[in-house]
């Protein structure tokens, strides 16, 4: 029996459209420039401390990360769709790879610096043009992809309010000598906090009650009565 023809008309139903996550979508453009020059990466991964504690009728997760860039360069700090990670993405300035900064590195290293050297000629193609070609759209910061933080609970989707953002400087004992003048050098520390969705129930102060037993204020009754009986003599 011959096997019937599907009809070539039919067509699948058409899948709802989703609405594109822009991280995703900044960390697959990013992931196919990698495939095309491997030699740039814009990503950065911060060293992190984490620990969690009650704040009000929530739970909170506070993340400590060691920046290398000021608050400046954030561009975004979030709880992803799930409320199970948190997103951190900053920008990496593209001022970096320019010629001009290529130019400070090699005449502070004492070396002359020249158009034609094989050093200056093979980072303009590979870093420089590159850069310049797939982020001419970015003019003063280039996206990497975003650091992960896995959360120890569901925590409230979205932007992280900026006053649960805070960032902290920690001295060391580097200087840095710029115009004949030394300035002390610190380390930029982005302190996050985050609320879980769940609510609990915030506990009473205990209420202390004193309870009056029978012993309780027969001096104070029987002095009454003593000095009664003394008037009525």
């Amino acid at each position: 029996m011959p096997t019937p023809k599907r009809n070539a008309s039919a067509k699948k139903p058409a899948a709802a459209d989703k609405k594109k996550d822009p991280v995703l979508d900044l960390a697959a453009r990013l992931s196919k420039a990698r495939l095309e020059s491997p030699n740039c990466d814009f990503s950065f991964r911060c060293p992190k401390l984490m620990f969690t504690c009650r704040d009000g009728n929530k739970n909170a997760c506070v993340i400590e990360l060691l920046s290398a860039l000021p608050g400046e360069y954030l561009k975004h700090c979030k709880v992803m769709p799930g409320g199970q990670q948190l997103s951190i993405l900053f920008g990496y300035p593209k001022v970096l790879a320019s010629e001009r900064c290529h130019r400070k590195q090699i005449t502070q290293s004492g070396e002359a610096y020249s158009d034609a050297s094989a050093r200056v000629l093979a980072r303009s193609t590979q870093v420089t043009h590159f850069v310049e070609y797939n982020f001419a759209d970015s003019p003063s910061m280039v996206d990497g992809t975003p650091q992960i933080v896995d959360l120890p609970f569901s925590c409230m989707e979205g932007e992280v309010p900026a006053d649960s953002i805070m960032w902290i400087t920690w001295p060391t004992d580097r200087y840095v000598t710029y115009r004949n003048a030394d300035h002390k050098q610190f380390l930029n520390i982005l302190n996050v906090k985050v609320h879980s969705i769940q609510t609990y129930a915030v506990a009473r102060g205990s209420v202390r009650e004193h309870v009056l037993d029978d012993s309780e204020g027969e001096d104070d009754d029987q002095q009454q009565n003593a000095g009664m009986q003394d008037d009525e003599l």
